[in-house]
């Protein structure tokens, strides 16, 4: 039935929650390594914690393994329409903060060379479209429209 399916659904976001917290607390401590201040951390953290708690659930219970192939669905789209907070700046910050984490969960072993590489890669090439896909949201939403 489809309230086993939604609970189905719930319990599964809830067990990766759970995961999500032992990757964003390892997550905290290897950028914490590097020296970075206190506050760069925690915007990072929060960051990476938005994609993986909220958009990798919004849709489907999906871990954070798959997250390098809807980065692009991420800033390029959801980011945009979902975070009040978006604008070029949070877009860019987001980006800096999931290479920086999925750098980490290579290294500790967690995903693969080539997640890593696809995540700087998807990066790479779409930053800007990212970039010009919020400005023209933003142009779009904020003309006046006469009533």
């Amino acid at each position: 039935s489809a309230d086993s399916d939604y609970e189905a659904y719930e319990l599964r976001c809830a067990e990766l929650e759970k995961l999500n917290e032992g990757y964003l607390e390892e997550f905290d401590e290897w950028l914490a390594a590097t020296g970075l201040k206190d506050k760069t951390i925690a915007g990072h953290v929060d960051n990476v914690a938005f994609f993986l708690n909220h958009f990798l659930q919004y849709y489907d219970a999906l871990p954070m393994e798959e997250g390098p192939a809807h980065i692009d669905e991420f800033l390029g789209d959801w980011f945009i329409r979902k975070a009040m907070w978006s604008s070029a700046a949070t877009i860019r910050q987001t980006a800096a903060s999931l290479k920086k984490f999925y750098k980490c969960m290579y290294e500790k072993g967690h995903v693969g060379q080539a997640d890593l590489d696809e995540v700087l890669s998807i990066v790479k090439q779409n930053l800007n479209k990212w970039v010009k896909a919020y400005q023209d949201y933003e142009d779009y939403y904020s003309q006046d429209f006469p009533f």
